[in-house]
């Protein structure tokens, strides 16, 4: 059964509330994803293994007249991002699906889709133990290859349509790879956490339109932090104001 917070997550500087979450608390790159997002109303996003729905409620919030399904294979997540979605006021936005990405003969039968966004899981499981707590496990765990995630994730594509994820930068090179196989060409932003040089990338937010081929290309990365911790002015517009996050190309950078 989900569980009530003891404090609710608050997001977007208190536009989006959270009062129940199971599995794992939403962190900077669930907002980070949804604000990569570009859709015009009328649209219909699926956020693929949405959690408790903090990503879908981001998401919904910042593009009203948007349609988001918040698909989500784990029980207890479905029941909290339901209860997340009243407690938001945002039934008309926001339909809460509770089924396997995997089972794509299912979920082709709901839409095609203009936007998948994607927040998965990142482990590998020959590599991790991931946590003892089964939701956690859920969440962290990979219960198929990277590949297999965004395969599934275009067959869900409209053609012209969009897909972003945020995923671990050292994942980099095998997703450009997955995503010229699938036809799409890789635009990848670094998310930096400040501006020293040494400061590692850790995460990198991808974005890839069906049937737009050509090699990989990065975007200008997103400091998070000044060097006091505060966050950057650009950073705290889309982590605090909602505002979207820009993808202004940097360079072009050929794999082969």
């Amino acid at each position: 059964m989900a569980t009530k917070s003891d404090r609710p997550v608050t997001l977007l500087d208190g536009r989006v509330v959270l009062p129940e979450i199971a599995g794992l608390k939403p962190t900077t790159d669930t907002v980070l994803l949804a604000a990569a997002v570009d859709a015009k109303p009328g649209m219909c996003v699926l956020d693929a293994g949405a959690g408790s729905g903090a990503g879908a409620l981001c998401l919904a919030m910042r593009l009203p007249g948007i349609a988001v399904t918040a698909l989500e294979r784990e029980s207890e997540p479905a029941a909290a991002a339901r209860h997340n979605v009243m407690a938001n006021d945002m039934r008309r936005s926001v339909t809460v699906v509770e089924a396997d990405l995997a089972d794509v003969g299912d979920l082709q039968e709901m839409a095609a889709f203009d936007v998948v966004m994607t927040n998965p899981p990142y482990l590998d499981p020959n590599r991790s133990l991931g946590s003892p707590d089964p939701l956690r496990q859920a969440a962290t765990v990979e219960s198929m290859t990277i590949e297999a995630w965004i395969g599934f994730c275009f067959g869900l594509l409209r053609p012209g349509g969009d897909f972003v994820m945020v995923h671990r930068a050292d994942r980099q090179d095998a997703i450009a790879v997955t995503l010229q196989e699938l036809g799409a060409a890789a635009v990848f932003m670094a998310l930096r956490s400040t501006f020293s040089e040494d400061a590692p990338v850790r995460r990198v937010l991808v974005r890839a339109t069906k049937g737009r081929d050509g090699p990989p290309h990065f975007a200008c990365p997103l400091v998070l932090h000044e060097l006091d911790g505060r966050y950057t002015p650009e950073a705290d517009a889309v982590l605090r104001d909602a505002a979207r996050l820009p993808w202004v190309a940097l360079e072009t950078h050929d794999t082969k």
